[in-house]
């Protein structure tokens, strides 16, 4: 477990930001406090695709929409569960880019030679 600090991090940046920023930032409008959330969700997991070598970190876009779960009975009413899955497409691209831009910038990854 000692090697996926990187991963361990951004999810606990992430659980952070579902259940710390609704509750700082509850004066926004809730489409504002939505859209915070995405483009944090974009950066951590565009952070994840560019520093991390594992194969595991792409689970990382469904621990994240696994991690909004819990905050949705918390801050939210029942309809916001849909945006579960908005939040796994974000990361999930996000993270895709980002593993693109690390092995256009590091080359081969440790595996493939």
């Amino acid at each position: 477990m000692k090697g996926y600090r990187t991963e361990f991090i951004a999810l606990a940046l992430q659980a952070a930001a579902f259940f710390l920023l609704p509750l700082l930032f509850g004066a926004l409008t809730p489409i504002g406090t939505v859209l915070l959330l995405v483009v944090l969700t974009a950066l951590i997991a565009l952070t994840v695709g560019m520093a991390s070598d594992k194969r595991l970190r792409f689970l990382f876009p469904l621990a994240v929409a696994l991690l909004f779960l819990p905050s949705v009975p918390v801050y939210y009413n029942p309809s916001a569960f849909v945006h579960a899955a908005w939040y796994f497409v974000v990361a999930l691209f996000a993270l895709m880019v980002g593993a693109l831009a690390r092995r256009l910038i590091c080359g081969k990854e440790k595996g493939e030679e």
